[in-house]
Formats: structure tokens, sequence, C-alpha cells
């Protein structure tokens, strides 16, 4: 017999519902796959800084579009999906213009951040295109470490 929850509550006027889901259910919760991104929901919970956490979100969203190995992304694409810009008079003014800040200070901390709390290893990034010295094309190359996705449950 499966548990599906071992707690429900909903919080009246709070507008949210909270569940707690019977240790039965989380390798089938994690299992999820289709048009959703799937992701380890431990390793989701455990990713405290805002940058690895959207990183790691791209991450899964790739490998849930079975880019398995590594994907490419414009450097400016990359800090949309990251949420590094400001918007004033419906115009976009991007953080970290230079591209080493980026790669020092959000790319690299991220990288290793996700690689030392999650399944995803072996992360690197490398630019593949310039315009005029300025880093615009980027690839991400990664490895899921499939014993690590169920480890804790």
């Amino acid at each position: 017999m499966l548990n599906v929850t071992e707690y429900c509550d909903y919080e009246d006027g709070g507008g949210y519902v909270d569940i707690n889901f019977s240790r039965q259910m989380n390798p089938y919760i994690c299992m999820i796959e289709g048009k959703y991104t799937t992701q380890v929901l431990i390793s989701s919970t455990r990713l405290k800084d805002t940058n690895a956490s959207n990183l790691y979100q791209l991450l899964r969203q790739k490998i849930s579009e079975k880019k398995d190995r590594y994907f490419e992304i414009g450097v400016d694409e990359l800090k949309d999906e990251l949420g590094l810009y400001t918007t004033k008079n419906k115009e976009k003014f991007y953080s970290y213009p230079l591209f080493k800040d980026l790669n020092k200070l959000v790319i690299k901390r991220s990288i290793e951040t996700i690689k030392d709390t999650t399944e995803i290893k072996n992360t690197s990034v490398e630019i593949i295109e310039r315009k005029q010295r300025k880093a615009t094309k980027l690839r991400f190359s990664y490895r899921v470490d499939d014993q690590m996705k169920f480890e804790g449950f």
C-alpha cells in the first residue's frame, strides 16, 4: 500500500496548501517527466544562493530537454534566465556588464555551489563565441550523478 502524504493542511486566507509527502513518494515525485523541468527536490532546497538556484534550475531545464551533457547559450540570454537585469521605462539594464565580473561573481561561484550540493557534477563553462573580444556565447558542460539522485531518501 502506498501512502501519498503524511500531512496536508490548507492555510485559510494564506493562499497555499502545506503538504508533506511520505518517504515512499519521494522517488516518484523526483522522476516526474514530460514537458516539465525535472529536478531533485532535495538539491533544490539545499541551494540557498539565488544565483546558484537559478543556474541549477536552468541546468535541470536543459537536462529535461534531453541536453544531457552540454548546452550553449548567449551571455545576455543567460542573464535573462538568471534574472540578472533591471527594467526602467521598459528598457532592460543587465547586471555585470563585464563578463569577467559575471564569470567570477556569479557563474564560477554558482558552479562550485552546485557541484558541492547537487547531483550535477563536473560542471564547466567556456566561451565559444566573441564579438570584438567580448564574450557573447557560452557552452555549459556537466554530468549528472545518478547515484546521488535519491541520496537521503
